[in-house]
């Protein structure tokens, strides 16, 4: 009996053996099949990039030169350079009442000092420009807005005119000066007050 129930128990054996190395085939089949699957997605992705990056426009090259985006040189530059260097170099009275009423203007609170365009610009607490500044040897230029008094100015003085560009239209007034004009800086001063109230923050 005892060797009866033994041949049995080998079969049986032999068979949980044999579904279990069949179930690993399985398995590891399982494991093969999921590794091409995401290998063939990352063969996608890859492919759909590369296919993007054709279509995506190609920067304009010079000739003879390396293949970079390049920046359109800016128009002005040379009068910009050109501004900076006359005010740099500015001496005299033109050179001295500058430097009196941009101090002036810089006393402002909040005033914050720029130099766009090559001119000397003062920037109140909005960060708007409430006066432009130009200045060589031989001239001095002014610009400020003056929406209550911009009228008057031009009719009682000969060396304000509405300021170009379209701006006299907002009430914006140059005052233009050479050396041999005399420079009134009590009135410019009045001029820059108004115009640090008129382009400021609105309470």
């Amino acid at each position: 009996m005892a060797k009866a129930k033994a041949t049995k128990a080998k079969p049986a054996a032999k068979a949980r053996q044999a579904e279990k190395r069949t179930a690993g085939a399985k398995s590891a089949a399982k494991r093969t099949a999921g590794a091409k699957s995401a290998a063939k997605r990352t063969a996608g992705a890859k492919s759909a990039a590369r296919a993007k990056s054709s279509k995506a426009p190609k920067a304009k090259t010079i000739a003879g030169a390396p293949e970079i985006a390049r920046k359109r040189p800016n128009p002005w530059a040379e009068q910009i350079a050109a501004a900076r260097e006359a005010t740099r170099k500015a001496k005299g009275p033109m050179k001295e009442a500058f430097d009196f009423l941009c101090a002036y203007s810089q006393a402002k609170p909040f005033a914050t000092k720029d130099h766009p365009w090559g001119h000397t610009v003062y920037k109140g607490k909005n960060k708007k420009i409430f006066a432009f500044f130009g200045c060589s040897d031989d001239e001095l230029t002014l610009t400020v807005k003056l929406p209550q008094s911009g009228d008057a100015v031009l009719t009682l003085f000969k060396f304000a005119t509405p300021t170009g560009y379209g701006m006299g239209k907002h009430g914006w007034v140059t005052a233009t000066f050479h050396t041999q004009d005399s420079v009134p800086t009590p009135v410019l001063k009045e001029w820059i007050d108004e115009s640090y109230v008129a382009v400021g923050p609105k309470r």
